[in-house]
Protein backbone atom coordinates (compact mmCIF):
# COMPACT_ATOMS: atom_id res chain seq x y z
CA UNK A 1 0.00 0.00 0.00
CA UNK A 2 1.28 3.44 -0.90
CA UNK A 3 2.07 5.24 2.36
CA UNK A 4 2.82 8.62 0.77
CA UNK A 5 -0.63 10.17 1.40
CA UNK A 6 -0.42 9.18 5.08
CA UNK A 7 3.11 10.51 5.50
CA UNK A 8 2.24 13.76 3.72
CA UNK A 9 -0.30 14.55 6.41
CA UNK A 10 2.29 14.20 9.16
CA UNK A 11 5.56 15.53 7.75
CA UNK A 12 6.71 18.55 5.79
CA UNK A 13 9.29 17.77 3.10
CA UNK A 14 11.75 20.49 2.02
CA UNK A 15 14.20 20.07 -0.89
CA UNK A 16 17.36 22.21 -0.75
CA UNK A 17 20.49 22.28 -3.00
CA UNK A 18 23.33 21.12 -0.72
CA UNK A 19 25.66 19.20 -3.10
CA UNK A 20 29.22 20.45 -3.58
CA UNK A 21 28.42 21.29 -7.19
CA UNK A 22 25.72 23.73 -6.10
CA UNK A 23 26.68 27.39 -6.54
CA UNK A 24 23.81 28.59 -4.42
CA UNK A 25 24.72 30.09 -1.04
CA UNK A 26 21.71 29.46 1.14
CA UNK A 27 20.75 32.03 3.73
CA UNK A 28 18.67 30.55 6.48
CA UNK A 29 17.91 31.89 9.94
CA UNK A 30 15.82 29.93 12.44
CA UNK A 31 13.99 30.61 15.67
CA UNK A 32 15.43 28.02 18.03
CA UNK A 33 13.30 28.76 21.10
CA UNK A 34 11.23 31.33 22.99
CA UNK A 35 11.50 32.25 26.66
CA UNK A 36 8.48 34.13 28.00
CA UNK A 37 9.91 36.68 30.44
CA UNK A 38 6.59 37.86 31.86
CA UNK A 39 5.33 35.80 34.79
CA UNK A 40 2.19 37.77 35.69
CA UNK A 41 -0.22 38.69 32.91
CA UNK A 42 -2.43 41.75 33.48
CA UNK A 43 -4.53 44.12 31.44
CA UNK A 44 -2.59 47.10 30.02
CA UNK A 45 0.74 45.45 30.91
CA UNK A 46 3.15 44.36 28.17
CA UNK A 47 3.97 40.69 27.68
CA UNK A 48 7.71 40.31 27.08
CA UNK A 49 9.41 37.38 25.37
CA UNK A 50 13.03 36.56 24.55
CA UNK A 51 13.44 35.09 21.07
CA UNK A 52 16.55 33.00 20.32
CA UNK A 53 17.59 33.10 16.66
CA UNK A 54 20.34 31.27 14.81
CA UNK A 55 22.06 32.31 11.56
CA UNK A 56 22.96 29.05 9.79
CA UNK A 57 24.51 30.75 6.76
CA UNK A 58 28.09 31.80 6.05
CA UNK A 59 27.11 35.41 5.42
CA UNK A 60 26.28 38.36 7.63
CA UNK A 61 22.59 39.19 7.63
CA UNK A 62 21.47 42.77 8.22
CA UNK A 63 18.12 44.25 9.23
CA UNK A 64 16.41 40.90 9.70
CA UNK A 65 12.78 41.41 10.68
CA UNK A 66 11.21 39.48 13.55
CA UNK A 67 7.53 40.04 14.32
CA UNK A 68 5.32 39.13 17.27
CA UNK A 69 1.69 38.06 16.77
CA UNK A 70 -1.19 37.74 19.25
CA UNK A 71 -4.19 35.74 18.01
CA UNK A 72 -3.03 36.13 14.41
CA UNK A 73 -2.55 39.92 14.52
CA UNK A 74 0.88 41.54 14.34
CA UNK A 75 1.48 43.48 17.58
CA UNK A 76 5.22 44.19 17.55
CA UNK A 77 8.25 44.11 15.26
CA UNK A 78 12.02 44.45 15.59
CA UNK A 79 15.05 44.20 13.33
CA UNK A 80 18.46 42.74 14.12
CA UNK A 81 21.83 42.07 12.51
CA UNK A 82 23.54 38.67 12.65
CA UNK A 83 27.12 37.73 11.88
CA UNK A 84 27.78 34.50 9.98
CA UNK A 85 26.87 31.45 12.13
CA UNK A 86 25.90 33.75 15.00
CA UNK A 87 23.27 32.93 17.61
CA UNK A 88 21.53 35.85 19.28
CA UNK A 89 18.50 36.63 21.43
CA UNK A 90 16.17 39.59 21.04
CA UNK A 91 13.51 40.93 23.39
CA UNK A 92 10.09 41.71 21.94
CA UNK A 93 7.00 42.88 23.80
CA UNK A 94 3.43 44.00 23.25
CA UNK A 95 0.31 44.78 25.27
CA UNK A 96 -2.54 42.25 24.84
CA UNK A 97 -5.82 43.84 23.73
CA UNK A 98 -8.19 41.18 25.07
CA UNK A 99 -8.48 38.92 28.09
CA UNK A 100 -8.65 35.13 28.02
CA UNK A 101 -6.37 32.65 26.29
CA UNK A 102 -3.98 34.19 23.76
CA UNK A 103 -2.25 32.17 21.04
CA UNK A 104 1.05 33.89 20.26
CA UNK A 105 4.00 33.32 17.95
CA UNK A 106 7.18 34.99 16.74
CA UNK A 107 8.06 34.89 13.05
CA UNK A 108 11.08 35.77 10.95
CA UNK A 109 10.88 37.11 7.42
CA UNK A 110 10.97 34.57 4.59
CA UNK A 111 14.29 32.92 3.73
CA UNK A 112 15.63 29.69 2.19
CA UNK A 113 13.73 27.49 4.68
CA UNK A 114 10.49 28.96 6.01
CA UNK A 115 9.66 25.92 8.12
CA UNK A 116 11.92 27.05 11.01
CA UNK A 117 10.95 30.73 10.90
CA UNK A 118 8.11 30.53 13.40
CA UNK A 119 7.79 29.47 17.06
CA UNK A 120 4.68 29.45 19.22
CA UNK A 121 3.75 30.17 22.82
CA UNK A 122 0.61 31.14 24.70
CA UNK A 123 -0.61 32.82 27.85
CA UNK A 124 -3.79 33.47 29.78
CA UNK A 125 -4.86 37.01 30.64
CA UNK A 126 -7.45 36.58 33.42
CA UNK A 127 -10.56 38.69 33.45
CA UNK A 128 -11.36 40.84 36.47
CA UNK A 129 -13.36 38.77 38.94
CA UNK A 130 -16.93 40.05 39.33
CA UNK A 131 -17.50 40.62 43.04
CA UNK A 132 -20.73 41.43 44.89
CA UNK A 133 -20.31 43.21 48.23
CA UNK A 134 -23.43 42.49 50.27
CA UNK A 135 -24.34 44.38 53.44
CA UNK A 136 -25.72 47.59 54.83
CA UNK A 137 -24.39 51.05 54.06
CA UNK A 138 -21.69 52.60 56.25
CA UNK A 139 -20.85 49.26 57.86
CA UNK A 140 -19.18 48.22 54.62
CA UNK A 141 -16.67 51.07 54.65
CA UNK A 142 -13.54 49.00 55.33
CA UNK A 143 -14.53 46.13 53.07
CA UNK A 144 -15.35 48.60 50.29
CA UNK A 145 -11.95 50.26 50.66
CA UNK A 146 -10.11 46.94 50.52
CA UNK A 147 -12.01 45.66 47.47
CA UNK A 148 -11.63 48.97 45.61
CA UNK A 149 -7.83 48.67 45.67
CA UNK A 150 -6.00 49.30 42.41
CA UNK A 151 -2.87 47.92 40.78
CA UNK A 152 -1.58 50.94 38.95
CA UNK A 153 -4.58 52.37 37.10
CA UNK A 154 -6.45 49.05 37.07
CA UNK A 155 -9.08 47.94 39.55
CA UNK A 156 -8.31 44.51 40.92
CA UNK A 157 -11.99 43.49 40.87
CA UNK A 158 -15.23 44.50 39.16
CA UNK A 159 -17.18 45.49 42.28
CA UNK A 160 -20.92 45.94 42.75
CA UNK A 161 -22.67 46.62 46.04
CA UNK A 162 -25.94 44.95 47.03
CA UNK A 163 -27.99 45.79 50.09
CA UNK A 164 -28.61 42.78 52.32
CA UNK A 165 -32.33 43.43 51.98
CA UNK A 166 -32.07 43.01 48.19
CA UNK A 167 -30.49 39.54 48.02
CA UNK A 168 -33.81 37.95 47.11
CA UNK A 169 -34.05 40.00 43.88
CA UNK A 170 -30.35 40.12 42.93
CA UNK A 171 -29.01 38.12 39.99
CA UNK A 172 -26.29 36.11 41.68
CA UNK A 173 -25.30 34.23 38.54
CA UNK A 174 -23.31 37.16 37.13
CA UNK A 175 -20.84 37.17 40.03
CA UNK A 176 -17.76 35.06 40.66
CA UNK A 177 -17.47 35.93 44.35
CA UNK A 178 -19.92 37.22 46.95
CA UNK A 179 -18.48 39.03 49.96
CA UNK A 180 -21.01 39.20 52.80
CA UNK A 181 -20.60 42.01 55.29
CA UNK A 182 -22.96 42.94 58.08
CA UNK A 183 -26.65 42.02 57.80
CA UNK A 184 -29.37 41.64 58.75
CA UNK A 185 -30.00 38.45 56.75
CA UNK A 186 -33.02 36.19 56.54
CA UNK A 187 -33.18 32.42 56.29
CA UNK A 188 -34.17 32.74 52.63
CA UNK A 189 -31.04 34.82 52.01
CA UNK A 190 -28.82 32.06 53.35
CA UNK A 191 -30.59 29.55 51.12
CA UNK A 192 -29.82 31.69 48.07
CA UNK A 193 -26.18 31.99 49.13
CA UNK A 194 -25.99 28.23 49.66
CA UNK A 195 -27.35 27.62 46.15
CA UNK A 196 -24.81 30.10 44.74
CA UNK A 197 -22.00 28.10 46.35
CA UNK A 198 -23.42 24.80 45.12
CA UNK A 199 -23.39 26.24 41.58
CA UNK A 200 -19.66 26.89 41.83
CA UNK A 201 -19.57 30.42 43.24
CA UNK A 202 -17.26 31.53 46.05
CA UNK A 203 -18.48 33.19 49.25
CA UNK A 204 -16.50 35.16 51.82
CA UNK A 205 -18.32 36.05 55.05
CA UNK A 206 -17.27 38.71 57.58
CA UNK A 207 -19.02 38.42 60.95
CA UNK A 208 -20.17 41.47 62.88
CA UNK A 209 -17.83 42.22 65.77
Amino acid sequence: KDSTPIASNIYNLFLMPIAQSSKTELKNVSIDSINVISQIFQKDKAVEAEIFVNNHSNDRIEALTIALYFNGAKVSQKTLDLQAKEKKSVLVSAVPQSSGLTSAYAELEADALDGDNRAYFGFMLPEQPKVALVGSGAQLKYLRTALAAKLGAQNLVDLQEIQSSSIASADMSKFDIIVCGFGPYREADFQRLKQFALNGGAILIFADA
